[in-house]
């Protein structure tokens, strides 16, 4: 998860893409808590409260959606663009 961390505070998308597609066999669930856990400590302290509502609102439609990685990229790619590391 470091490595993910590390592409989405540089805003490299199509390395956050791969590592999605490489760790795609993981249980979602599992992805959500590792995402939430960790990034809570990497975030500036402004960009906690929008960073819970994206996450909690794709867990939700995680369990209606096609394409878990789809979902999990978009995810992701909103994450990208809305929170500041520190």
């Amino acid at each position: 998860y470091n490595q993910l961390f590390k592409f989405l505070r540089d805003k490299k998308f199509s390395e956050m893409r791969k590592w999605v597609a490489d760790n795609s066999d993981e249980d979602t669930v599992s992805v959500y808590s590792n995402i939430y856990s960790k990034c809570i400590e990497l975030l500036e302290p402004k960009s906690i409260p929008p960073f819970i509502l994206t996450l909690a609102r794709y867990q939700y439609q995680d369990a209606f959606v096609a394409n878990k990685e789809i979902n999990t990229v978009a995810l992701l790619t909103e994450l990208m663009g809305e929170v500041h590391w520190k």
